[in-house]
Order: C-alpha cells, then structure tokens, then sequence
C-alpha cells in the first residue's frame, strides 16, 4: 500500500515498510509480523537480502500501478494543506 507518502508491502509473514517521522525512521524496515505482531524489532539491517528483494518488489508495484510521491510541504502539527491552499495553525481563529 502506499498513502502520503507511507508506504509497505505485505507477503506472508513478512512487512516492509517506509514511514516518515513521527511514524518511522524514513528508511525501510522490515518485520516478521508472526513473530513480532505489534512491527517494534526492525530487521532490516539483520536479513538485507530479504529488505531488498521486498523493496524492489514494492517499487516494480509503485512503477506498475503509478505510484508518485506527494511533496513534503509540512510537518505534521504545524501546518495543514488541501492542494494547494495550506493553513499555519497561528492562523485559525480561537
């Protein structure tokens, strides 16, 4: 699936994912979803060949079905933009 720029891959027990702050690192991540239901031990770094065969698999994925990223115009909780008309939280009427 991919949304706003989150993105993850589902395949049997295995989950790659790639979430911006606050929700993850920026970086793909991978997890045994049997083993480690809540995703709290990333085991990128651990199974490499697996990250990057579950990668690619995304990314053939994101090519077939369209898949563009949205442009980072904010951080979360500072500011909230519909197409291109953005609000600064300071700005809203209490």
């Amino acid at each position: 699936w991919e949304f706003n720029n989150k993105k993850a891959l589902y395949r049997g027990d295995w989950v790659v994912q790639n979430q911006t702050s606050p929700y993850g690192t920026g970086n793909w991540e991978l997890y045994n979803r049997k083993k480690d239901p809540s995703l709290l031990h990333d085991l990128a770094t651990k199974d490499p060949k697996r990250t990057e065969a579950l990668v690619e698999e995304w990314q053939k994925y994101a090519k077939n079905v369209g898949v563009i990223s949205a442009p980072y115009r904010f951080r979360y909780g500072q500011m909230t933009c519909l197409y291109d008309t953005c609000i600064q939280p300071d700005s809203i009427p209490q």
